[in-house]
């Protein structure tokens, strides 16, 4: 925006939002003191836009190379140094009822990163430092990711991804990432024990190093004197136990949460949650479709698989729960055909014995 508005009140156009500004002027011996403030228009525009759309930060290491400095070091370019960038880019916020948990599982979660954003002064009077940390751990596809980016929504935060596969992520990048961050806002350590990922964050193996991050420098940003305060702090993993003890000491991680395969409850949930708009017949259905899903064993049993499924039959809910059916009918006919195919051995030894 150039210039500045008279006094009283104006409205002007800043990246397509709506922005009313208020100025005033007080006049004193010594100067003129001006104060602009953002109107309660302004600020109702921005918490819908914030809660239409979430802010996502990705890291992208930007390498930055010299010319050999003399004909002795040789002809070809050496790396000069590498730094981490956030990148933003806006997804469509997910409504946080669309995370399908265990009951009483996401309105607890909820209430906590609730309590802890109205709670900064508590904190600050009790000489306490004023983070959140959560451990979200169990099979993949079941739903940790999904949480932790619908809570950004909910909530109008900002969210920033620190995934540990880029070897060149070092302890300086890792802190820089960090103090870069916004004061309100979610950071998720995401899968930190998936495959490729540096092990910083695991009990190492023999011969196993941690490459360019060290474990104190890393877990420092979570309690130490380099931490930073007011971010909630999310890290997922797949196997909680193969996780650094020192790591999930108390004082680190405030909150553990466990994401298991989902149950017929969970199940029968998403279904009629997906399906909704049907109407009907669906919340039997979906009865019949958890019972079905629940002695399914020829697929993980993930949220994500069922998603799958759901999206492939998206305009019949019927469709597919005769998928399922059908599953159910495959299994048993592969469980029939294995035992006939042991008898069968049995006896053909037995003749021959």
């Amino acid at each position: 925006m150039n210039g500045a508005p008279a006094e009283g009140s104006s409205s002007d156009y800043f990246t397509i939002r709506v922005f009313r500004l208020f100025r005033s002027r007080r006049w004193t011996k010594e100067c003129v003191r001006e104060m602009l403030r953002l109107g309660a228009e302004a600020r109702e525009r921005e918490r819908k836009a914030g809660s239409e759309f979430t802010r996502v930060h990705m890291p992208r290491t930007v390498v930055e190379y010299s010319a050999p400095s003399s004909r002795h070091e040789g002809d070809g370019h050496r790396v000069y140094r590498g730094e981490q960038h956030w990148v933003p880019s806006e997804k469509p916020s997910r409504p946080l009822d669309t995370v399908v948990l265990p009951t009483g599982a996401r309105d607890m979660i909820e209430r906590d990163v609730r309590e802890f954003l109205d709670s900064e002064r508590w904190y600050v009077d009790r000489g306490l430092p004023y983070r959140r940390g959560y451990l979200l751990h169990g099979l993949p596809g079941t739903g940790k990711t999904s949480l932790v980016f619908a809570l950004a929504g909910h909530f109008g935060l900002p969210l920033y991804v620190v995934r540990l596969s880029d070897e060149r992520l070092c302890d300086e990048g890792l802190h820089r990432l960090f103090r870069t961050t916004e004061k309100r806002s979610i950071i998720l350590l995401d899968d930190v024990d998936a495959p490729g990922a540096n092990a910083v964050f695991r009990e190492l193996q023999p011969g196993e190093s941690t490459g360019n991050l060290s474990v104190q420098s890393t877990l420092s940003l979570l309690d130490g004197v380099t931490s930073v305060d007011g971010r909630l702090i999310f890290l997922s993993c797949r196997d909680k136990s193969a996780l650094n003890q020192t790591l999930i000491r108390p004082g680190r991680f405030d909150v553990i949460l466990r994401f298991d395969a989902p149950g017929k409850e969970q199940i029968e949930s998403y279904f009629n949650h997906f399906f909704a708009d049907f109407g009907g017949d669906v919340p039997s259905m979906g009865a019949e479709f958890a019972e079905l899903a629940a002695h399914v064993d020829t697929q993980p049993k993930s949220m994500a698989a069922l998603q799958v499924l759901f999206l492939s039959h998206k305009s019949n809910p019927r469709d597919a729960l005769e998928s399922m059916r059908a599953r159910i009918s495959g299994q048993k006919r592969s469980i029939t055909f294995g035992a006939r195919s042991r008898n069968s051995r049995r006896d053909h030894s037995a003749a021959a014995a």
